[in-house]
């Protein structure tokens, strides 16, 4: 929830917002009305007139400054833009993007390799990250590089490593993990652009968290099939660029149902192959793109188990990340069908 001293900035920016937005109507229409009368002054000023009726023309052309009206223009233009800024990163929507943020982990276990083979091709380029770069596998985080699928502006098809989290070139409230649908459709400009490079990030399943702090427990939720899914996300990413949150990517999120709600109000978009590999298609519009994500996968075909409580260390990279409990460690938090899912 947000607290009343969030609350108070979020209306003092709202009336910021609309104060400028007054000021601007005002200066445009002093600005308008000033320019003709200049003109008209600056032809008098040329005619046959007497000295003294030059002079006076001549003052009062000169006392007419466009120029200050223009700056003072553009200066509230630019606390415009400023205001909006901080809004989108501070306001309501970054407090409930962060509030509201799930897949904040996920299992990346197996190679490159492995996940271009279920992808179904052997033509791809990889572009993999320095060797001093960590490579999570088990317990993947925010700020790591998992691997994603993406064409490349050359039209080569690629399994690269991405940074995860995004923030545009202005941002100044850190990358985030999470992309919400809502926004997409909305063309927030938070993410506006992001639409027109999209990615897959391969995975094998992700984590969420019940319970408070400092009692808070993991769950693991991966397909009943144990196969890979596809999260459909979008990116900043641009060849040559530097990895860092203003060209990584996010995951989509929307919100979750049935069961998996008990366990977090939101869930990523999982697609299947098919709709995968139509996602990243570059002769995908943004508008189709958002068609296929109404499409994405039920949460039937997931299943899920309380895992061990060292994995809420990001550090921690034990094989046992996403092994199921013993029954005499669980915690006593249980959806209403039990730990083991949907039906």
């Amino acid at each position: 929830m947000l607290s009343h001293r969030e609350l108070k900035a979020i209306q003092d920016g709202n009336r910021r917002h609309q104060d400028v937005m007054t000021l601007l109507r005002e200066i445009r229409r002093f600005r308008d009305l000033l320019v003709p009368i200049r003109q008209y002054l600056g032809k008098l000023v040329t005619r046959d007139q007497s000295p003294e009726q030059q002079a006076l023309f001549r003052e009062i052309y000169d006392a007419i400054k466009l120029e200050p009206c223009v700056l003072e223009y553009e200066r509230m233009l630019e606390t415009r833009r400023r205001i909006e800024r901080e809004q989108i990163v501070s306001g309501v929507y970054a407090q409930q993007e962060r509030e509201l943020e799930m897949c904040g982990r996920i299992k990346q276990e197996k190679s490159g390799r492995e996940y271009m083979e279920t992808w179904g091709t052997d033509d791809y380029t990889v572009l993999d990250v320095p060797s001093e770069h960590p490579r999570p596998r088990y317990n993947v985080a925010p700020g790591a590089m998992p691997w994603t699928i993406h064409w490349l502006d050359d039209g080569r098809l690629a399994i690269a490593r991405l940074f995860w989290g995004y923030e545009p070139s202005w941002g100044k409230r850190g990358p985030a993990a999470n992309a919400r649908l809502d926004k997409l459709v909305d063309d927030s400009p938070f993410w506006r652009g992001t639409m027109s490079r999209r990615v897959i990030v391969p995975a094998d399943g992700w984590y969420e968290w019940t319970g408070e702090k400092p009692d808070k427990q993991p769950w693991y939720i991966h397909p009943r099939d144990a196969q890979t899914i596809w999260l459909a996300a979008v990116c900043g990413w641009k060849p040559g660029a530097e990895h860092d949150g203003h060209h990584g990517f996010a995951i989509v999120t929307s919100d979750a149902r049935d069961v998996l709600q008990q366990i977090h109000p939101r869930r990523p978009l999982t697609l299947t192959l098919e709709l995968a590999q139509a996602w990243t298609d570059r002769g995908t519009t943004p508008k189709a793109a958002l068609e296929i994500l109404k499409e994405a996968q039920s949460e039937a075909d997931f299943t899920w188990h309380q895992v061990t409580r060292a994995m809420g260390n990001s550090k921690y990279q034990g094989e046992d990340s996403s092994a199921p409990l013993p029954a005499a460690k669980m915690s006593d938090f249980k959806p209403l069908l039990g730990p083991g899912g949907i039906g």
